[in-house]
């Protein structure tokens, strides 16, 4: 084993030992000073490209949101148009708004008129945004009465005017054998809504319906009657010769059969006596033409027996006699 330098420890060798420490501590300072600066420079460069993207991308996102924001435009005040003409105006403007409804009623107004509107007239929106417009359902609603039936016209009139209906006119009629002519039948919309001003339909009673005479020729006197009766005629009795019609039988009515008469009218009813009974008239003393004329005017039949420039002296059958029409009578003249 050597032995160490002589140097070595001694007083000499030390100073020179702690200036190479210095030395070497004042170069890592330095390093390390020379390598924060580095180490600084970097990160200032990023932190500067950093910055510099940040705001790239922040302009891109404005200039993005500014190129993608949507075109708006005016909206047109709809207060006072129709529902129709509204949509219509939108298409033909091109625009894509979202028109939604809401009805109501209001006095003053017809139906599908706008009422109101958001956003107003004048604001200004993008296409597909909404519209909400308040559109009239036309005048409000009245209930039509009930139990005005059988009451007259006029006063359903004037309790219908009270809610400022109307009647629909004119109105409709029929027969009704319990109601009075004039009256009302009925309502059929009674405790129905009907649009304020609107016109309600009414049935007016034409009173009952007409009676027409029934044929009734040849028929038993009681049974024609009876019908008669049955349809609400007053019925009055009568007689009469007839040719035809055998004695008991109905031989016509008065008024005549097919006639229209109102409920509870007379209608007498000719019953046949049989053939009428003709009185030989007294022709004596007549000239034969003028004898011809009376037989004939009464249905008789005149035979000449005797001159016809010669007075009547006589007949056979003699006066006073009962023939029937059609019979023959002997006129004797000399």
């Amino acid at each position: 084993m050597g032995r160490p330098d002589a140097a070595v420890g001694t007083p000499e060798a030390r100073p020179s030992r702690r200036a190479a420490r210095r030395t070497t501590r004042r170069e890592r300072r330095q390093h390390q000073r020379r390598a924060e600066g580095r180490r600084k420079g970097r990160l200032g460069r990023w932190v500067a490209i950093v910055l510099v993207l940040a705001a790239v991308a922040t302009v891109g996102v404005l200039a993005a949101e500014v190129l993608s924001r949507p075109t708006r435009y005016d909206v047109p005040d709809f207060v006072g148009e129709s529902e129709t003409e509204v949509r219509a105006s939108i298409d033909e403007a091109g625009r894509s708004w979202v028109l939604n409804s809401t009805l109501t009623r209001q006095e003053g107004t017809e139906a599908g008129e706008v009422l109101a509107q958001e956003p107003p007239g004048g604001d200004k929106l993008a296409d597909g945004s909404v519209i909400n417009l308040v559109v009239s359902e036309g005048e409000p609603l009245e209930v039509v009465p009930v139990g005005l039936e059988g009451q007259p016209l006029e006063v359903v009139a004037a309790a219908l005017a009270e809610l400022e209906l109307t009647v629909a006119g004119p109105p409709e009629q029929r027969f009704d054998e319990a109601v009075a002519a004039g009256s009302v039948l009925a309502l059929p919309e009674a405790g129905q809504e009907v649009e304020r001003g609107g016109a309600v339909a009414v049935v007016v009673s034409a009173g009952p319906e007409p009676r027409v005479v029934p044929p009734v020729a040849g028929q038993p006197a009681d049974q024609v009657q009876a019908a008669l009766a049955d349809l609400g005629l007053a019925v009055a009795p009568g007689e009469e010769y007839s040719e035809t019609v055998p004695v008991g039988m109905v031989v016509r009515t008065d008024p005549p059969e097919g006639s229209t008469l109102a409920r509870g009218a007379p209608v007498t009813v000719l019953v046949s006596l049989g053939r009428q009974p003709i009185a030989v008239p007294n022709l004596i003393g007549l000239l034969p033409g003028a004898a011809f004329d009376e037989l004939e005017a009464l249905g008789l039949v005149p035979v000449l027996d005797g001159q016809p420039n010669r007075p009547v002296i006589g007949t056979s059958p003699i006066a006073g006699e009962t023939l029937y029409r059609g019979d023959a009578v002997s006129v004797v003249s000399r």
